[in-house]
This record gives C-alpha cells, structure tokens and sequence, in this order.
C-alpha cells in the first residue's frame, strides 16, 4: 500500500522559488531561495517549525503538490473543442456500449 509522504523542506522551497515573481510579495520573494541555499549548504539542518509552518502554507496555497493530478482542459470546458476533433462512432450513441459478445 502506498502512502502518502510529505514533501520535504528542500522540494517545497525549490517549488516556491521557481515560482513567478509577480506571484510572491517582496519578504517571500528573498527569503524564500535564501531558505533553501542555507539548506543546501548545510548551515542549516532543517527549518524552525516556524519557517516550516510559512512554507508549508504557501505551498499549498499555490497547490504546487506534484501529485495533483493533471486537468484535461478541453473536457473541462475551458478550452473550447477543435472543430477538426475527430469523433468516434461510441461517442455519438445515446446509450452505453456492452463488451463484443455480450446479448
């Protein structure tokens, strides 16, 4: 059974700084890649609950989780169908299609 692990300090403020700038206000914007170098460079073991509790909120703020799963656009609505889409002769039947074989 897989369980679901938290990510680590190092994967969350790598997201957080490869994030736009326009999405981060100024204090976040510096502290955020200073965090993770000092990680990297091992001044720092790990971050204050503190700190943790801040970048684990504005991760999950931005939903930078990476096994979110991915949204199909079109299907959701919000990028309009191609007119040049083909479409299956299943997809035109008003009713569920049995397995070949079935009666």
């Amino acid at each position: 059974m897989l369980t679901d692990l938290e990510p680590t300090d190092l994967e969350m403020l790598d997201a957080l700084s490869r994030l736009d700038a326009d999405k981060l206000n100024a204090q976040e914007e510096e502290a955020f890649p200073a965090m993770l170098d000092r990680l990297r460079r091992g001044v720092q073991k790990k971050l204050t609950t503190k700190q943790h509790d801040w970048v684990k909120s504005r991760y999950l703020h931005f939903d930078l989780d990476a096994d979110s799963p991915a949204m199909n656009l079109v299907s959701s609505g919000q990028v309009p169908v191609p007119a040049n889409m083909p479409v299956f002769p299943y997809e035109k039947l008003a009713r569920p299609m049995r397995p070949p074989g079935r009666q």
